[in-house]
């Protein structure tokens, strides 16, 4: 199994948090992400690193995917709403619609929607909920483009 070097760093600059514990010294100590099977001495590794670029970088993508999650899940209520024929002066209902126009408006037009006695199949929607979801893949890869944690 290869082992991964996520960064080098001298002892001196190993902080308590790390949870290296050094019965000997060394000249680097090597943090990584995966287990160091070595047989070098001198190669010293955490249990799970303590990098803020790499904890920066994960908690950025909880907070787009979790915000993309939000604004998915809020299309999808409109969507089934409008496909079972809600009534829309339900405060539940006028609440959705009203905060999802946000998400669809840019979208509409692009096709005419299905209408049929007392159901919508808002087109609009579907194509919001496709590009909200390529938006937040590709706003994901930017931040792992930006933060590089694979290289460092």
């Amino acid at each position: 199994m290869a082992t991964r070097i996520v960064r080098t760093q001298t002892v001196s600059e190993i902080a308590p948090q790390d949870n290296v514990i050094l019965d000997r010294p060394v000249d680097k100590v090597y943090v990584s992400s995966d287990p160091v099977v070595s047989s070098d001495p001198d190669v010293v590794a955490t249990a799970t690193p303590n990098d803020s670029k790499t904890y920066t970088a994960f908690k950025t993508y909880q907070v787009v995917y979790f915000l993309f999650g939000l604004i998915e899940l809020l299309l999808i209520l409109r969507f089934v709403l409008k496909l079972f024929g809600a009534n829309s002066a339900s405060g539940f209902v006028s609440f959705i619609y009203s905060l999802s126009d946000l998400f669809v408006a840019p979208f509409f037009g692009i096709f005419r929607p299905l209408v049929t006695t007392g159901s919508v199949v808002e087109w609009s929607t579907v194509v919001a909920m496709i590009v909200y979801a390529i938006l937040a893949y590709i706003i994901a890869k930017v931040i792992e483009v930006l933060t590089d944690t694979k290289g460092t």
